[in-house]
């Protein structure tokens, strides 16, 4: 499990000058698995804006995120292996390293959201609706 905070003057330097010579896309990873668009990222704070700000594109939005430092808020966690399944038992995605946003275009239908992170793993169920409502879940690391 990674947590992620760090002094946002030096991530918000950083992640300008990135984006000026590398262009908009380079704020999180797009891809491709099985036919379902996905992207991830969001470990600074201009990432994850940029990443909800695309999020009403996406059927589904997952977040991982651990209890902080600060009691009562949550601080982001990069790393986690996730796995979509559908309603048939076919794994629609399959990630190694995501986070600690992630969004996929699914169809409408009913899916099973398994994350896995530092030897634990949790598993929702959720039913994706139509298209332009999007699902949101959160994972949530003790």
């Amino acid at each position: 499990m990674r947590h992620v905070h760090a002094p946002r003057a030096a991530l918000a330097a950083g992640l300008a000058a990135a984006l000026l010579a590398a262009g908009p896309a380079s704020a999180e990873f797009q891809a491709r698995h099985a036919d379902v668009p996905y992207t991830t990222g969001g470990v600074t704070s201009d990432e994850a804006d940029a990443l909800r700000a695309q999020a009403r594109d996406y059927s589904l939005e997952v977040t991982m995120a651990a209890p902080g430092e600060v009691p009562g808020d949550n601080d982001f966690v990069a790393g986690t292996a996730v796995r979509v399944i559908d309603a048939r038992g076919n794994a629609v995605l399959d990630l190694q390293d995501t986070g600690p946003i992630l969004l996929a275009n699914l169809p409408p239908g009913n899916y099973t959201i398994e994350a896995a992170d530092n030897g634990s793993t949790q598993t929702r169920h959720v039913r994706v609706g139509p298209p332009g409502r999007r699902t949101q879940l959160t994972f949530l690391w003790r």
